[in-house]
Parts: C-alpha cells; sequence; structure tokens
C-alpha cells in the first residue's frame, strides 16, 4: 500500500508568498497580522527525548501481542510482522465487542502470522492451533457484523465458523465470532461522534481497525519503571498494551509532548492522556485478574488528573499512563530510531 501523506506541519509555500505580499504592501497594520498569522502556523519546534525501544502489535485486541523490530505507520495503521494492529475483533454471541475486561483469557490467545504470509494462526493453552487463510477472508461472502466499540458503531467480515467454533471452545461460551477489519467496512470519524473524546480530533483523522480511541498507544520506559517503583509485583509492557514504548526520557514526560516524530519522518500528534481501567490487573502470563487490583489501584493513588485539566471530567475515575496518538505523517519506524518531541 502506497504511503499517502497528509499536509505537513511547516509553513507551506503558498503560505510565505501571502506572508511577503504583506510586507511588501509596507502598512504596518497588513505586516503585523502578516507577522501575527506566520507565528501561529509556524511547524513545531522538535528536540531528541530518546530512543524507540520497543513496538508492540495486537493483531487481534485484547489478544497477546508481538514485539517487532520494524513496522510501518500507514493510513491503515500501524503494520508490523505481516499483520495490521487490532484488525480482528472477539464478538460473543449477542454480536457485542469482546475484550479482557469480560474474558481475560484472550490474554493467552496469541495470534501469528504463517511463513508464507498468508495465513492467521490462532494459538491458545489446551487447543489446537486454527489456521485461518487471509485471502479467503478478503474474497468472502460471510456477513458482515455491526457492533458497538465504546460510543461508535464498527463492522467487521466474520472470518467463518470454523473461527467461531475455535474461539467458542476456548472461551467456554457458544457463538462466539473473529471479525475482521476490510477495507470498506464502516468505522466512523470519530470527530463529531464521540461526546467524550470528539473534540481531540479532525475530520482527517480516521480509525481504521478496532482501537478504543487513537490508532497508536506511546509509553516511556521511565514511566513504567516509575509505576513498577511503587509495586511489590512488578508489571511488563504487556500490562499495559502500549504500541510504543521510549527509552531514555524521563517518567511522564509523554504527557507534554504535543507532537512525536520518530526518525526523519514519521510524525504523530498527541490527542490525549489514556485512561486506565480494569485491563490493566490482568496478568498476561496467566490470563487471570490479579486478586490485589494492581497496577490500577496504585495508579489510582498517584496518576489522577487535577480537577483544573480539561480531560479530567471525560476520563472520570481513570488515572492515566500513556498518551494516545494519532499520525500525521506516514512511514517506517524501528527499534533505535531517534524520538523527537515538540512540548
Amino acid at each position: 500500500m502506497p504511503f499517502l501523506l497528509p499536509e505537513t506541519l511547516g509553513v507551506t509555500t503558498q503560505q510565505r508568498l501571502v506572508i511577503a505580499g504583506a510586507v511588501g504592501l509596507a502598512t504596518a497594520g497588513i505586516v503585523s497580522s502578516a507577522v501575527w498569522w506566520y507565528r501561529r502556523t509556524s511547524k513545531p519546534v522538535f528536540k531528541p527525548v530518546g530512543q524507540l525501544s520497543e513496538i508492540w502489535i495486537h493483531p487481534i485486541k485484547s489478544c497477546r501481542g508481538h514485539q517487532v523490530s520494524s513496522a510501518e505507520c500507514t493510513p491503515a495503521g500501524l503494520r508490523g510482522n505481516g499483520l495490521y494492529d487490532r484488525v480482528f475483533v472477539v464478538l460473543s454471541e449477542a454480536n457485542r465487542m469482546v475484550t479482557l475486561r469480560q474474558e481475560p483469557t484472550l490474554a493467552l490467545l496469541e495470534p501469528r502470522i504463517s511463513e508464507d504470509g498468508d495465513c492467521l494462526i490462532l494459538e491458545a493453552p489446551g487447543m489446537d492451533p486454527l489456521s485461518v487463510r487471509l485471502s479467503d477472508i478478503a474474497e468472502s461472502v460471510n456477513p458482515v457484523r455491526t457492533f458497538g466499540i465504546w460510543r461508535l458503531d464498527g463492522e467487521g467480515m466474520d472470518c467463518g465458523e470454523d473461527a467461531g467454533t475455535w474461539l467458542s471452545t476456548y472461551l467456554k461460551k457458544p457463538d462466539h465470532k473473529l471479525v475482521y477489519f476490510k477495507e470498506g467496512h464502516n468505522k466512523p470519524r470519530r470527530q463529531n461522534m464521540d461526546s467524550k473524546w470528539g473534540d481531540k480530533f479532525t475530520s482527517k483523522d480516521k480509525l481504521t481497525g478496532y482501537q478504543d480511541l487513537a490508532p497508536i498507544l506511546l509509553l516511556t520506559q521511565a514511566s513504567l519503571d516509575d509505576l513498577n517503583s511503587h509495586l511489590e509485583q512488578p508489571i511488563s509492557a504487556r500490562n499495559a498494551r502500549p504500541n510504543l514504548v521510549v527509552s531514555g526520557a524521563s517518567a511522564f514526560d509523554e504527557d507534554l509532548w504535543k507532537y512525536v516524530r520518530i526518525g526523519d519522518t514519521v510524525t504523530m500528534r498527541r490527542t490525549h492522556a489514556c485512561g486506565r481501567c480494569r485491563l490493566t490487573t490482568v496478568d498476561p502470563e496467566t490470563g487471570a485478574f490479579r486478586s490485589d487490583g494492581e497496577p490500577l489501584a496504585t495508579l489510582k493513588k498517584y496518576r489522577m488528573l487535577d480537577k483544573s485539566n480539561p480531560d479530567s471530567k471525560p476520563l472520570g475515575v481513570a488515572p492515566v499512563l500513556g498518551s494516545n496518538l494519532v499520525c500525521e505523517v506516514f512511514g517506517s519506524i524501528k527499534v533505535g530510531d531517534t524520538v523527537y518531541a515538540a512540548v
């Protein structure tokens, strides 16, 4: 898929011409207006803040993720290891989205891509592996399922009876389904569609998979380390389920980054902090909720937004950890890339 570059964050040639023309008019009022306009539209000033240390792809929402060494930031989402992030989701008998909040054993369900790149393989404890041919899904006449993703409606192509039977057997509940986000399926723009977070997005921001809010979640290693310093039993990045982990920055620096650039090209815009829920309390190695309610209990003690922050109201009782991002300039990223930020 070719990369589609959106408008850059910088000042365009046309803008410079307008400013030059204003100066040529030699009137103080027009010149002042032009200078003000230039400053308003000038590009963010990026400074190096660390290195990209981890990249995670979660092919099936709420299932086990894969750590990869490189990925593509594309208009269709983050792609690595042959699969896009969160383009599959499990549905219940009632066509409702199933996540770790309802089924913590999904943490042990590991999707991977076959060596020839044509099959999604599902593996889980006590189950024989299941192979689902991706080309068959793309060409399938299986029904398109409609379901809710929080305050938005979504669609997905049913991956077939075999996948549904396999999931139902694993979850020990009837009539579950695996659905796939195929190009052309409905996923409304969040702007003006989401009563809580719509004002954080523009008309150009599209969600092309089954992410909760923004397509990319970033976390600094220092933030994870800081949280673990408060815990008797430390957690891993798998608990937080980020896409990107940045090392070299200070704890919670990501709260202040308005824009993030990775390497020379890929540029992302922060939409808001990531509010945390009981999903973080699922032990990714056992597929069960932790009895001590951690790390959520500790996060609530020191990572609640101040009431003066406008995001505190929509977040409610959710503490924050990490930042939600949308990609504005697409390209390739790899572990070891320098990460830049504008505050």
